[in-house]
């Protein structure tokens, strides 16, 4: 995994990750966490055992159970929060809404991913809808070409593509016409 990162001047880092490499950071924290869940688990049962020696009282040890569950709180938040991403990029076709298609742009957001759908996936959209045909079916039919056009000059898009049909399965993305 390669990452760059950089300070800001608000107390936050940028990490500049792979979309992959991202989701891994976020399945380690939470799987380190669900570790050391099961550790404090375990030593409570054994605190708690009067047949257990040499472990000390429940009232002794509670201040270090409770510093070690807060902890692990603090490292599950932190992993859901790398889930909770936010983009710039179009939803639909993939382009970055900062470079291309900003005009009419509009926020969309899934469960866990908020982003833009930029202003030529919207307009097909809302156009079709408005003239009382499929929005979908034009959507479908636009995305090939858009998608050929953003690919062309930002080869980054199909990666956030393929990226985002894996992890929102079922959503209707331009993923779902992308031949790759």
């Amino acid at each position: 995994m390669d990452f760059v990162g950089s300070f800001g001047n608000d107390d936050t880092i940028t990490i500049k990750a792979t979309y992959e490499d991202w989701i891994v950071i976020a399945d380690d924290l939470k799987t380190g966490a669900r570790i050391l869940e099961e550790g404090i688990d375990r030593a409570e049962r054994e605190i708690a055992d009067p047949d257990v020696q040499g472990v000390g009282t429940v009232e002794a040890n509670a201040p270090f159970v409770k510093a070690i569950r807060e902890t692990i709180a603090k490292r599950l938040a932190r992993a859901e929060a790398i889930y909770d991403m936010t983009t710039t990029r179009c939803l639909d076709c993939g382009v970055d809404t900062e470079i291309s298609g900003y005009v009419n742009r509009v926020p969309a957001d899934k469960a866990w991913i908020d982003g833009y759908i930029c202003g030529p996936c919207g307009d097909t959209f809302d156009g079709a809808n408005d003239d009382g045909d499929d929005p979908w079916d034009a959507l479908d039919a636009y995305l090939p070409a858009r998608i050929a056009e953003v690919d062309n000059a930002d080869p980054t898009a199909a990666e956030f593509r393929r990226w985002f049909k894996r992890q929102d399965g079922e959503e209707r993305t331009s993923g779902q016409v992308d031949s790759e």
